[in-house]
Parts: C-alpha cells; sequence; structure tokens
C-alpha cells in the first residue's frame, strides 16, 4: 500500500509595531524565532527583540510581493493574493 502524503502550506503576515526600525530588519535578514505558533498568544523573536501577538482574520485581501533574482536592471517579484 502507498503512503499517502498531504502537504498543507499556511501562510502568516505578520505586522511589527513597536520601538523597532527598518535598518535593523533589514540586517537581520528576515531571520527569527516563531514560539507557541498553535497557541492563542504566540510570541516571535526577531534578534533582541521579543513581540507578543494574536491572530485576526483579514479583512478583504492581502497582497505580498517576494523580491527574486535581479536579472540586468530589472527586479522580478513574486506576487500572491489572498482572500
Amino acid at each position: 500500500m502507498e503512503d499517502e502524503w498531504e502537504e498543507e502550506e499556511q501562510l502568516v503576515l505578520v505586522e511589527l509595531s513597536g520601538i523597532i526600525n527598518n535598518d535593523f530588519l533589514s540586517k537581520c535578514r528576515g531571520t527569527c524565532k516563531i514560539l507557541d505558533i498553535d497557541s492563542d498568544k504566540p510570541m516571535m523573536q526577531v534578534g533582541q527583540y521579543v513581540f507578543a501577538g494574536e491572530y485576526e482574520d483579514a479583512l478583504g485581501t492581502c497582497v505580498l510581493f517576494e523580491e527574486g533574482p535581479k536579472k540586468g536592471k530589472a527586479l522580478l517579484y513574486r506576487l500572491f493574493f489572498f482572500f
């Protein structure tokens, strides 16, 4: 009998607020630790900062862009829509 493997992907949009600047986030290059992701109050650590969170359903559509490798002078972007 062949094993059936089903993969589920869930994307989460994170908004950070507080005393953190964009220069710090750029230096971290997107590295972070997520704690208690299955709880009602997940936590995220970015460098020395720890953020307590909560889940909310998005109203409307979320649009995310992902920057791809540069090809000449043009940048390649992937576009994600969430409904």
